[in-house]
């Protein structure tokens, strides 16, 4: 097959994505070799879908949809949430009494009813709607089966156009700019430019931080960005300076670690940090030590009477801050006291790290 049916093969699948070739591009691609065009075609295609999300299995909650689909809402509602709050392992059904039914699906443990709930139309728990593990029981074959045949994509109503990026230096420039341009914005970003701040960062070497701005104004951008600078070890001797640079506060390494574990990094959910090297933790502890001590908690500590022992300290911030040492505490004192008016009785202030 000659390079020009190769090109035209692969805007008639870019179409099917929603994309358009422009001139220059296939311009470019027409001059490469068949072996080479094949290669660039492929990773094209595997980007785009994986952008899209073609590149995976989409179930729907209810398999027989729309056939199957719940038509009263309400009731199926009402239903979740008395399983929720009733259902018992190993006990009849809260809502139809059969015993024996009621069994808890994987990994949620939700205990969900089998007679109430039909395996064979759920692919999910009926009660959270996460994802059931393929070999759990309470999934069945499911009844309804799609007509064999091609799949079919409808055409977007406003295809994108994929545009040629021009020479190599020209393209790093364009790159380097764009990376500039999301690291300066105030406010969040989305999930989409979030993915592109990732894809930008993984193309720089981490050896060379001299186009690391000043100051980031975003709290996620900035842990994303601290995430990738603590991500090679080999390099922390370069990162580390330009990383410590840019830690204003305990919570922007609390948010860092939310990031590097591809958590939440705007720390609306408690990440659970898990999977930190050695190496990653020595930074941390580096970092955290480089901070003005005022930027600690303080803590309100419960003073025992003379001779008894002590009682561990609550930490008084109401915000999630990375500590390292602290025990859970046994009690809250509850008082708003600040370090300039007196604790309550039994207490007295501590600062802490």
């Amino acid at each position: 097959m000659d390079t020009v049916a190769g090109v035209t093969l692969l805007e008639a699948d870019l179409l099917e994505r929603g994309y358009l070739v422009s001139a220059p591009l296939r311009q470019a691609l027409t001059a490469l070799t068949p072996s080479a065009l094949a290669e660039a075609g492929r990773d094209l295609l595997a980007d785009i879908d994986r952008v899209l999300g073609a590149d995976r299995d989409h179930v729907p909650l209810i398999r027989g949809f729309p056939d199957s689909t719940v038509t009263d809402t309400v009731a199926f509602y009402a239903d979740r949430v008395a399983a929720l709050l009733s259902q018992s392992p190993r006990q009849p059904c809260a809502l139809c009494g059969t015993e024996g039914t009621v069994h808890p699906v994987s990994p949620c443990a939700h205990p969900v009813c089998r007679a109430c709930f039909d395996g064979a139309d759920f692919s999910a728990c009926p009660i959270c709607h996460r994802r059931i593990d393929a070999g759990d029981p309470f999934l069945r074959q499911p009844r309804h089966r799609r007509p064999a045949g091609p799949a079919r994509r409808a055409l977007p109503d406003r295809p994108r156009v994929l545009a040629h990026g021009g020479h190599l230096a020209d393209r790093a420039a364009d790159a380097g700019n764009e990376l500039d341009a999301l690291l300066a914005r105030g406010a969040a970003l989305g999930p989409e430019d979030s993915e592109h701040l990732r894809v930008l960062l993984a193309t720089r070497d981490p050896t060379d931080v001299s186009w690391l701005p000043a100051a980031v104004p975003g709290r996620e951008t900035k842990a994303l960005l601290l995430a990738w600078l603590l991500r090679e070890p080999a390099a922390h001797p370069v990162t580390l300076p330009g990383a410590k640079a840019l830690v204003n506060t305990a919570t922007d390494v609390l948010r860092l670690l939310a990031a590097h574990r591809g958590g939440d990094a705007g720390l609306v959910t408690v990440p659970r940090v898990t999977g930190v090297s050695r190496p990653q933790r020595r930074a941390l502890l580096g970092i955290l030590d480089g901070l003005d001590p005022t930027l600690w908690p303080r803590t309100c500590v419960a003073t025992p009477p003379p001779g008894s022992a002590p009682r561990s300290a609550c930490t008084r911030s109401s915000t999630p801050t990375a500590t390292r040492g602290w025990r859970s505490p046994s009690r809250q004192c509850g008082s708003s006291a600040s370090p300039t008016t007196p604790c309550p009785d039994g207490y007295a202030w501590s600062r802490g790290r």
